[in-house]
């Protein structure tokens, strides 16, 4: 199968870092967050940083082993993909290994295996930890980096964004296939109850018109794509002037808020699918603190079915209070919007979440089973299966105690945890 990727560094440092993806290529190469740590990384003038992927088992850049590196870095958003840091970690414990991504804001199930978690924003932290690893410095004397004892969460000001993006041309997929991928908002003005991005990223920011303009020219002159990605879980105030900057690249959008969907917005971008999370029934979405109703997502359907081919959904089950009349109404909302337009349903297990008001909130495997029950026999849906969520959940939640059982993927394992009381050290994490 040909390989080509434009936006790749090569370069030969004095210390080498292995960045890996705890995952497939097509997922991890698609990650901004793995984006930024190989610019950050690679931006250091006496540091070398190459990619690895579980179907890479040797880097891209020089096709080196992890044996060959200095620091071994896992750039890690999933909790289901610890098991894979955990073998990988495991095998060299002589290497500093460090560990960043959205799955860090509860450090303890890993604590083991890990010696440097690197808590919210990294802009500034990574940079300032290598200077100290080059000079001889106390690692853990740095902000935003947990190894023991409390820790603070840094958050960026969105001064800094990528231009190197290694962007495949040849025959593997990924996730945006030849697409750059240009972030323009980072935290959340809604504060939803069961949300980490909600709680743990800070208070919406929003780059500049100028700034995005100028990371588009930027990334023109070293990588190649056709499609720019705009990534911010919080719309921008001024998207349809992003969009315009984007020109002529085709702009797509990953996922939309339902209140932000306009004509004036699908015409600009003309999506053939778009993806929104009505999450629940429309009672449990007020209570979860995202006002929209039923009626509006079925307007908006009959809009978007004017311009795209299909729309996405995601729900959840097993949120606190939920009851057999909500799903029936997620049900019928399936069922309207399915009338419509042609609809693609996702419905997962409900993790709670460390730093979230329901981050107490205890999985309870068999209501979520017999849920997920229920909605099959009305609705066709995909997504995890309840085993696999309560999984997650002790992932999410757990303390030290969960390293132990990451040797065994199997629920068989770890169904012996179902009522366990952790301890919540993650509350030493401050946001």
């Amino acid at each position: 199968m040909h390989f080509l990727e434009y936006g790749v560094i090569k370069k030969k440092a004095e210390y080498r870092v292995a960045l890996v993806y705890p995952n497939v290529y097509k997922a991890g190469n698609s990650n901004l967050g793995f984006i930024f740590a190989y610019n950050l990384i690679n931006e250091k003038e006496n540091f070398e940083c190459e990619r690895f992927f579980t179907d890479f088992p040797r880097s891209i850049e020089t096709y080196s082993r992890l044996k060959d590196f200095d620091v071994i870095a896992f750039s890690c958003s999933f909790e289901m993909d610890y098991f894979t840091v955990y073998e990988i970690a495991h095998q060299f414990p002589e290497k500093i290994k460090i560990l960043g991504g959205r799955t860090s804001y509860n450090p303890f199930p890993l604590k083991e295996v890990i010696d440097y978690f690197f808590v919210g924003d990294a802009e500034e932290s990574l940079p300032e930890f290598l200077t100290k690893y080059e000079n001889g410095g106390d690692l853990s004397d740095v902000q935003g980096v947990f190894t023991a004892g409390k820790g603070k969460a840094r958050q960026s000001p969105l001064e800094y964004h990528p231009v190197y993006q290694p962007i495949q041309w040849g025959e593997y997929s990924e996730a945006f296939p030849r697409s750059f991928l240009l972030e323009i908002s980072r935290g959340c003005s809604r504060k939803c109850q069961f949300c980490l991005v909600s709680h743990c990223i800070g208070k919406k920011r929003e780059r500049s018109l100028d700034q995005i303009q100028s990371v588009i020219e930027k990334a023109e002159k070293r990588t190649k794509f056709e499609t720019i990605v705009l990534i911010g879980p919080d719309s921008h105030s001024r998207l349809t002037d992003i969009i315009e900057i984007c020109n002529p690249y085709r702009v797509s959008l990953p996922s939309l808020r339902v209140e932000h969907i306009s004509e004036e917005l699908l015409t600009a971008v003309r999506p053939e699918t778009v993806t929104i999370a009505p999450e629940t029934s429309e009672r449990q979405r007020f209570s979860l603190n995202k006002v929209i109703t039923d009626d509006d997502i079925i307007k908006k359907a009959s809009l978007v079915s004017k311009y795209a081919k299909r729309m996405k959904l995601y729900f959840m089950v097993g949120l606190p209070g939920e009851t057999e009349n909500d799903l029936k109404e997620m049900v019928n909302l399936v069922k309207s919007v399915s009338k419509i337009i042609r609809t693609k349903v996702t419905v997962s297990p409900f993790v709670p979440k460390p730093h979230t008001p329901y981050a107490n909130h205890q999985y309870n495997i068999q209501s979520v089973e017999r849920s997920l029950k229920f909605l099959k026999r009305y609705i066709r849906i995909s997504g995890p299966a309840a085993k696999q969520g309560f999984i997650q959940w002790v992932l999410s939640i757990g303390d030290e105690r969960v390293g132990e059982y990451l040797k065994n993927r199997k629920y068989s394992a770890w169904k012996k945890l179902e009522n366990t009381e952790f301890e919540r050290k993650w509350k030493l994490i401050e946001i």
